[in-house]
């Protein structure tokens, strides 16, 4: 972790841009090990063993974050505003936060299987990340849009399956489950 933060100081200037590039690599690793997770799954147990390497990887989304808060709180001049780098980083790390607190959730909850709409739904979120890594590049140019649209439509399409296989999901489980413990 310490040669990224090292290399996100440019001379005497905090790189916002590489920063925000290095934070969704790492929520790519945490979508990558959640489905690794759920396709993989054979007990809640079994989970409790990757649960450090998922703290690991947010851990070190975490440190992205006060090395960002801090340079734009001491920045004389930060290339974009300063409530914006802060809400930027902020929702970027939340991504992290939120796919960790999904592998978490299953040992916490001792689940017992995973539904192969879950499965689709981790393959869908861990497709929505890949595509933020590929649009976050752009963003040092956000003067142009139009190149950054084509994600931005992208994710919003998968945001809306996502949300499909849930309503679905969540309707078939009320629907045939007696089970409300499973519920």
């Amino acid at each position: 972790m310490k040669g990224v933060l090292d290399e996100l100081m440019v001379g005497r200037s905090f790189d916002y841009f590489q920063c925000f590039e290095a934070m969704v690599k790492y929520s790519v690793q945490e979508a990558d090990l959640l489905l690794q997770v759920v396709e993989g799954f054979q007990t809640a147990a079994a989970v409790e063993g990757r649960l450090g390497e998922a703290h690991g990887i947010e851990g070190c989304c975490d440190e992205l974050v006060r090395a960002a808060l801090k340079a734009a709180d001491e920045d004389f001049l930060p290339p974009i505003e300063r409530e914006d780098v802060v809400e930027l980083v902020v929702a970027l790390d939340q991504i992290t936060d939120e796919l960790e607190k999904c592998i978490k959730h299953l040992f916490m909850y001792n689940v017992k299987r995973i539904e192969p709409d879950s499965v689709k739904m981790c393959r869908l979120i861990r497709e929505e990340c890949a595509i933020l890594c590929d649009a976050m590049p752009l963003f040092r140019d956000f003067r142009k849009p139009k190149k950054l649209r084509k994600y931005a439509v992208r994710v919003d399409e998968i945001e809306n399956e996502i949300d499909r296989l849930y309503l679905y999901a969540i309707h078939d489980l009320f629907a045939d489950e007696v089970n409300t413990l499973r519920v």
